[in-house]
């Protein structure tokens, strides 16, 4: 019977194989989505990622070249970036057939970020309903923070959990046959994902209610998450005027504050002003780095100053 069982085993293994001989096309906007598909699809899955390396992805657009392997793809994962929805009906056009499935969605947010300011009971206020922009970019362009929400879900493991429900849900929707590998692989990253997040108490655990400083306001949702607070550098996007710097320099003396926060995507101008001014340094973080799980854990030895 146990041979049976194992022949068994053995011929719908080869069955679901023959189902889908090729892995499912699948299209991300940013290299962690990448992470997170392919936590889930392993080679089941070949994933491609819109925005290259050191690419601003609050302002992107796909060239030709990616519209063609988006008109491949049998589902595209969208994050929440406004770009996104202003391509969507080319992206569609171009593939009727492709799915798109809103990676964010049902995901809790939090007011985008602004910049430092003091009001009457001393705590630091960070939230501006306006929209972000972009030294030089035009006035109504779409940029992320227009729906005065902060799009940098991904950086949160908590909300990471609900967005891989999401990518479990569509891939068994798309291939059936290999449901229970989506299922094992799923629960291993959700092993994953609490491993980090206990790491990530241990080491922010002793800063909490503490700020630092970023330039470009991305960790808000890390913040959220282990009760830190982020000051951003960036007023709406802008480089911040005059008053506002020397403002964020005093916080930032007052605070004790000597790393600043800087990410390969931006000019860090206004921050290596501040670390002068307070005789720290700007310390390099890239919210868009693939290895997820790496990046966030390095962020947090950085922010307890336990790392260079």
């Amino acid at each position: 019977m146990k041979r049976l069982l194992i022949f068994g085993s053995i011929l719908l293994t080869l069955a679901a194989g023959s189902v889908q001989a090729q892995p499912l096309p699948v299209q991300v906007s940013i290299a962690p989505q990448k992470y997170f598909v392919e936590k889930i699809a392993g080679p089941l899955a070949v994933v491609g990622v819109l925005v290259p390396p050191g690419a601003d992805a609050h302002v992107f657009e796909p060239k030709p070249s990616q519209m063609v392997q988006l008109a491949k793809a049998r589902v595209f994962f969208s994050i929440g970036f406004p770009w996104e929805t202003n391509w969507l009906p080319k992206i569609t056009a171009s593939n009727s057939g492709l799915q798109v499935v809103a990676m964010d969605r049902d995901v809790p947010r939090i007011p985008m970020p602004a910049h430092h300011h003091e009001d009457g009971d001393g705590d630091h206020e960070k939230i501006s309903p306006d929209a972000e922009h972009k030294d030089g970019d035009k006035p109504g362009e779409d940029h992320e923070a227009e729906s005065g929400l902060d799009p940098h879900v991904w950086l949160s493991p908590s909300r990471v959990r609900i967005m891989a429900g999401h990518v479990l849900t569509t891939l068994k929707n798309l291939d059936p046959a290999h449901a229970l590998v989506y299922e094992e692989n799923h629960r291993r990253f959700m092993d994953e994902i609490q491993a980090l997040d206990q790491d990530l108490k241990t080491v922010l655990g002793p800063f909490k209610g503490q700020s630092f400083l970023v330039y470009h306001p991305a960790w808000g949702y890390l913040a959220d998450d282990y009760g830190l607070k982020q000051v951003a550098v960036e007023v709406e996007g802008k480089e911040p005027k005059p008053a506002q710097l020397a403002e964020m320099i005093d916080h930032a003396k007052e605070a004790g504050i000597r790393m600043i926060f800087a990410q390969p995507q931006m000019s860090p101008k206004s921050a290596q002003v501040i670390a002068q001014a307070v005789g720290g340094r700007v310390v390099m973080g890239d919210p868009m780095a693939e290895d997820w799980a790496g990046n966030l854990r390095r962020m947090a030895q950085q922010i307890s100053g336990k790392q260079p």
